[in-house]
């Protein structure tokens, strides 16, 4: 009886409480922006003048840093793939100091016109109440990583008026796995945290959009169009990394080169005002008001760059709304042009697309922006546009093809301690013999090989060359489809790993296919043996271990 009240408490009582973590989170940081807002308008009147950003930018960004510099040790920005790395490799253990110092940083940047967005750091809130919450509650302990998601997901649910985002969110992004024991508690705080917001809110589209008509002239644009979204895409990329680099590369005093950036952007926004601040009210004017196309460019261009630099700089904030921003006024831009199609429609496309590329998210992406405006009807074109913007996007800039999928396994790839001792192994140190079948064998000529050996998966071979592979699954459905004979039960053409892959080759195959064994073949496609991944994770394991004990003893001496 006593393990039956804890399930129900674990299930539905505490994902209860943690989905009101995230949503008072997300209130209490809206109002926060409001009050920094107020402030800055009252004491500068940054709503009339706007060539009060020139001098205003750099003194708040060198404050900024200060801060930064000052009372953290790490003084990296807080995104949400930070969040996603604290839940899958720290457990759910956060540094709540930088928690609140980025929350009240942000909604500085926020309410002062900085063009950022606010997703990140509130992200960061939901998720360190909850983890600190359900750390005081005893039968809670070991789920702290699924109620950090829990809270993490009902305030992005709740900021953006989005349950199924919020619940995709969480799913895709934080946890990269589903199951009834997580989708039951991140669906019931992520409905927690809507309900707390529209209470408060109102049950309102974030953007007010007017209906769109689908057509099938906006799928074929859609192909089209996220072509070119993926090159805003791959310049926002690269300018923002372009910015670290430079800093380094100059070697110049940290508060100068922020004060620097912070006059350059300060300019911008003295030039185009439109791109300042979050920017919802501006993307509803795309959808209110006929747009000049070479304005709509100019601004979707401007907003890029200013966005980039401040992001680039470490500057706290999030990229969820510049990225709608960008996406939106270059998707009538587009739309504009062709003239075959509304280039509203287009701007919605557009906005999903660009922060599904910037974000590496095109499913959450695209769900978010469909419900921001409420606009289900182009749920098909939204969706091909985001799925190929981030796609094409990789294809050049890939960042982060494997990076999730092994958070979910505790490895974060952009360590670089981890990625030297990747780059160290290779392939041919962890290949072990495994049983090798023809295609013209049957299960009843192999039965007693199959059943001495420790193997998942047998290599099938003609003339040495790997031609398929048979798994138990495999031998388990033979019996299915009525014919036991390898040929008809292989997996033909198999993915492989080469023998002088090293350690991230193995990273990348392995994040993609969960597997216990990887066929090896050499460079001229001859079969080599199969790899143990078992044995290749323990093995990097141990040496990431050792390796960092060995370097904190080192510092302490």
């Amino acid at each position: 009886m006593k393990q039956k009240s804890i399930k129900f408490l674990n299930a539905l009582v505490v994902p209860i409480l943690v989905g009101a973590i995230g949503g008072y989170s997300a209130i209490f940081f809206r109002e926060l922006i409001k009050l920094n807002e107020s402030l800055f308008s009252t004491l500068f009147n940054t709503d009339q003048n706007s060539y009060i950003y020139i001098i205003l930018l750099p003194l708040i960004l060198v404050f900024s840093r200060i801060v930064s510099k000052n009372f953290l040790k790490d003084t990296s920005n807080t995104t949400i793939n930070s969040v996603a790395r604290n839940i899958a490799i720290k457990k759910g253990d956060f540094d709540y100091k930088k928690g609140i110092i980025a929350v009240i940083l942000t909604s500085i940047h926020v309410g002062a016109g900085i063009p950022v967005g606010r997703e990140g750091p509130i992200a960061k809130l939901g998720s360190s109440i909850s983890s600190l919450f359900s750390k005081m509650i005893p039968f809670t302990a070991s789920n702290v990583p699924l109620y950090a998601t829990c809270g993490v997901s009902s305030a992005i649910a709740a900021t953006f008026n989005a349950p199924i985002a919020g619940i995709v969110f969480g799913i895709e992004i934080i946890l990269g796995k589903i199951s009834i024991d997580t989708l039951t508690p991140v669906t019931i705080s992520v409905i927690t945290g809507t309900l707390i917001s529209r209470f408060y809110l109102g049950n309102y589209p974030t953007v007010a959009v007017p209906h769109l008509v689908f057509s099938f002239h906006l799928l074929y644009f859609a192909l089209f169009s996220s072509i070119i979204f993926a090159l805003y895409v791959l310049v926002f990329k690269k300018l923002a990394a372009s910015v670290g680099m430079l800093e380094k590369k100059l070697n110049i005093n940290p508060y100068l080169f922020i004060a620097i950036i912070g006059l350059i952007v300060g300019v911008l926004i003295a030039v185009m005002p439109e791109i300042k601040g979050i920017g919802y009210g501006e993307i509803e004017t795309i959808f209110s008001q006929k747009q000049n196309l070479i304005h709509a460019f100019v601004l979707s261009a401007t907003k890029l760059i200013a966005t980039a630099l401040i992001l680039g700089s470490n500057i706290f904030g999030g990229v969820f709304a510049p990225s709608i921003f960008i996406g939106g006024f270059s998707g009538y831009f587009l739309g504009g042009l062709a003239n075959t199609v509304d280039p509203r429609a287009i701007a919605l496309i557009g906005a999903a697309s660009v922060t599904a590329g910037i974000a590496n998210a095109p499913l959450r992406s695209a769900l978010i922006v469909m419900e921001l405006s409420q606009s289900y009807q182009l749920i098909v074109p939204i969706l091909i546009g985001s799925v190929l913007t981030n796609y094409i996007a990789a294809l050049f800039y890939n960042d982060s093809s494997s990076y999730r999928a092994m958070l979910s396994k505790g490895f974060d790839v952009s360590d670089t301690e981890l990625l030297k001792i990747l780059n160290k192994i290779k392939t041919e140190e962890l290949i072990e013999p495994t049983p090798m079948f023809r295609k013209e064998h049957t299960l009843v000529e192999l039965k007693d090989i199959i059943e001495k050996s420790e193997a998942k998966y047998f290599p099938v071979l003609e003339e040495n060359k790997l031609i398929g592979i048979v798994s138990l699954r495999d031998i388990r459905m033979s019996r299915k489809i009525g014919d036991n004979r390898i040929e008809k039960i292989m997996t033909r053409k198999p993915r492989s790993l080469k023998k002088n892959s090293s350690g991230s080759d193995i990273i990348n195959y392995t994040s993609k296919m969960d597997v216990d064994l990887v066929p090896v073949v050499d460079s001229e496609e001859n079969f080599v043996g199969m790899f143990n991944v078992n044995k290749f994770f323990r093995k990097i394991s141990i040496e990431y271990a050792c390796r960092t004990k060995s370097q904190e003893t080192d510092h302490l001496e």
